[in-house]
Parts: structure tokens; C-alpha cells; sequence
């Protein structure tokens, strides 16, 4: 009797292995599209991402942003080096951006300095964490909005928090990552892939 649920525990784990191989393959699949720069180099697309690697820093009002963000480097050694490499990655296939938006946040005004040259803060994508549930919903719903109806042939990038791309399109994602998103209009987005700083 024993071995008979020793092997009904085996066979389990054994479905929940092919299970997750099986999740795993399709991610890497969506991860892995061959065409994917020569896309962007294209343009239209939505580089979705949240800021480099940074220790925690303490909020700055967002009237304050500008002037204080400038006084001090906010990411660590390792987010700086992350942000070049991805402005490395965008130099070397030629991938360029027309409108670069951030929070007000000192690391994603930091990322997007170093990756991309200048950028535009942008109210909508501040921090969830620090708002009320309705606040962060409208957050949510302005972000959907805005990159289901990006239309124009170059690409829009975006350098936010994790909690925020979280919560606005229901994905996780690590510091240094891309999310590349191909806007629908009214049907929405599609994320077309992810791509990272090494």
C-alpha cells in the first residue's frame, strides 16, 4: 500500500515538473522573438521599464524632483552600470526613441539620464505605493491607455516602478528589464517581449 502512494506522489510532482517546464518554455518563447530588434529599429513600439538597480531612497516631492535629483547619483554602482549596458544594447541595433517619459522619481530620472539622454516627468507613472487605491487604479487605467494608443513611428519609452507596470498590465519584472509592447488601440497592447542589461 505504501509504494502505491509512493508512486501516486511521484507521478504528481511529475505532472507539476511538466507543468512548470512547459510555463517556463512558453515565457522563454515570448522572451526569444528573432525579429525583435529589427522591430524596434522600426519604431512604434513602447519600451516599458522599470529603473535600474538602486538602494532604497527616500521620496522627493515631485516639485522637488528636478532640482534634487540632479545633487546626487540615486543608483548604485551596479544600476549605473545596467543602464549602460542598455544604452549600449540600443546604440549597437540602432533603436532610437521619440518621446522618453518618466516618474519623478530621483532612480527612474537617474536610468533614463543615463539610457536615453532626456526625459519628461510624467505624473501618471509616480509611484503607486504612495497613493490611495483609487489613485493607483486611475494610474492604471491612464497607463493602459496611453500605451494602447501610442501612434506614431517612433518608439515611446517609459521608466517606472515595478509596482506600477505591476499593477497597470499585471506582469512582474526586475530592475534593468524591458518590457516591449506593441500598442493595439482599441484592442489594447500586446507584450511582444522582455530584454535585459546583460
Amino acid at each position: 500500500m505504501r509504494w502505491k502512494q509512493q508512486a501516486v506522489i511521484w507521478r504528481a510532482l511529475g505532472v507539476l515538473l511538466c507543468f512548470a517546464l512547459t510555463a517556463c518554455g512558453s515565457i522563454s518563447q515570448v522572451s526569444a522573438e528573432p525579429d525583435l530588434w529589427d522591430r524596434l529599429a522600426d519604431g512604434g513600439y513602447i519600451l516599458l521599464m522599470p529603473h535600474t538597480s538602486a538602494p532604497l531612497a527616500q521620496a522627493i516631492p515631485p516639485e522637488l524632483a528636478t532640482e534634487q535629483c540632479a545633487k546626487r547619483d540615486h543608483l548604485s554602482d551596479q544600476g549605473r552600470s545596467e543602464a549602460q549596458q542598455l544604452a549600449e544594447k540600443f546604440r549597437k541595433h540602432a533603436v532610437s526613441v521619440g518621446r522618453v517619459l518618466t516618474s519623478h522619481d530621483c532612480r527612474c530620472i537617474e536610468t533614463a539620464a543615463i539610457v536615453f539622454g532626456e526625459a519628461e516627468p510624467w505624473s501618471v507613472i509616480d509611484d503607486v505605493r504612495n497613493d490611495d487605491a483609487a489613485m493607483a487604479r486611475d494610474k492604471s487605467v491612464a497607463l493602459r491607455e496611453a500605451i494602447s494608443r501610442w501612434a506614431s513611428s517612433e518608439n515611446l519609452a517609459l521608466i517606472l516602478h515595478q509596482g506600477n507596470i505591476e499593477a497597470a498590465l499585471g506582469v512582474n519584472t526586475v530592475p534593468a528589464q524591458v518590457l516591449i509592447i506593441e500598442p493595439l488601440g482599441d484592442n489594447g497592447f500586446r507584450l511582444l517581449g522582455r530584454m535585459s542589461a546583460d
